[in-house]
């Protein structure tokens, strides 16, 4: 167990120094805190990035006991609602 000692000894030195400057701790958190705030002006504002796969995907969820014909028929009925929309290629 001597290995795992230094890093609990660490740890405590680190935790009764904090609790002892309490002013100085409360005081870096905030300085932290308004950096990370000013840094996020640097990331992208952008969610998703732009892809250049123009595809769609359909997540289609049916109750567990459904057969692989009713999966079949829902879908064959979905593909014909598509068929005809100009922005569709295949």
């Amino acid at each position: 167990m001597k290995g795992t000692a230094a890093p609990f000894t660490i740890f405590q030195k680190v935790l009764l120094w904090s609790m002892r400057h309490r002013l100085v701790t409360i005081g870096a958190t905030f300085a932290i805190f308004a950096a990370s705030v000013y840094g996020m002006q640097s990331v992208p504002k952008q969610f998703f990035p732009a892809s250049d796969r123009p595809e769609l995907l359909v997540g289609w969820t049916l109750p567990e006991n459904s057969t692989i014909h009713e999966t079949k028929a829902q879908m064959d009925r979905f593909e014909k609602s598509l068929e005809g929309d100009p922005d569709i290629v295949r």
